[in-house]
C-alpha cells in the first residue's frame, strides 16, 4: 500500500482523508480512527489548533459549486473494487468545495477500450488506485451527493499519485508513471496536458 502524506504544520491546506496528526486527538472537522490516534481531515481547509491546543481543520466556507454534466472536477480515489472506483470530489471547475461530493468511475468510463480482439481489456485497477488524485468529467447525475464520472478524455485521469514504495510518481505517457525513488513503472490512466499540484 502507498504511504500516506502526513501534514504537521499549521496553515497547511488539506483535503478529506489527509492525516493531520498521529500523536493527539483531533477537534473540529477531523476524525480519529478507531483503535489509534491517527487523525484525518473531513473537509477541505487549513490545519490549525483551537484555544485548547487541539489540532483541527478550519473549513474553507465558500459557496460550494454544484456539479453538472460537463463539469470538470478534482478528487481523490478512496476505493477500487470490482469494475468501479469511488472518488471524493474536492474541486468543481477549479472551485474548492467545502462539502465533499461522491463520484464513481466505472471501467468503461475510465479508459477507451481497445478495438483489437487480441488486446487486453481495460481493468479499473490498472487505471486508478486508492489515494490517486484524478481529474474527471461529470457525465451523469445520480442522487444529490453521488455523480458518474469519466476519465476517458486525454486531459482526464491521474494528476498526482504515489508509488507502492511511497514516492511520488511522474508521468511517462498516457498509461505509465515512474516511481521517483525506485524507478519502478506503474500503470495508471494518466491525465495529459499538465498536472495539478497546487495543494502540496
Amino acid at each position: 500500500m502507498p504511504k500516506e502524506r502526513t501534514v504537521h504544520s499549521e496553515g497547511a491546506l488539506v483535503i478529506p482523508g489527509d492525516i493531520i496528526s498521529k500523536t493527539e486527538k483531533g477537534g473540529k472537522n477531523s476524525q480519529t480512527r478507531k483503535g489509534g490516534v491517527t487523525v484525518r481531515s473531513t473537509v477541505v481547509g487549513n490545519v490549525e489548533k483551537n484555544e485548547e491546543g487541539v489540532v483541527c481543520v478550519k473549513s474553507l466556507k465558500k459557496s460550494t459549486p454544484l456539479p453538472s454534466i460537463g463539469s470538470v472536477c478534482l478528487g481523490k480515489v478512496t476505493k477500487v473494487a470490482g469494475n468501479m472506483a469511488n472518488i471524493d470530489i474536492f474541486t468543481i471547475n477549479e472551485k474548492l468545495c467545502h462539502t465533499t461530493y461522491k463520484g464513481t468511475v466505472r471501467t468503461e468510463d475510465a479508459k477507451t477500450q481497445p478495438t483489437s480482439l487480441d488486446a487486453k481489456p481495460v481493468q479499473i485497477y490498472e487505471c486508478l488506485k486508492p489515494n490517486d488524485v484524478v481529474r474527471a468529467e461529470v457525465t451523469g447525475l445520480g442522487d444529490r451527493r453521488s455523480y458518474q464520472l469519466s476519465t476517458i478524455r486525454n486531459e482526464m485521469g491521474v494528476v498526482y499519485a504515489t508509488s507502492l514504495a511511497g514516492h511520488q510518481l511522474i508521468p511517462l505517457n498516457d498509461e505509465e508513471m515512474q516511481c521517483t525513488g525506485t524507478g519502478q513503472i506503474e500503470q495508471r490512466k494518466v491525465a495529459l496536458g499538465g498536472q495539478d499540484f497546487w495543494w502540496i
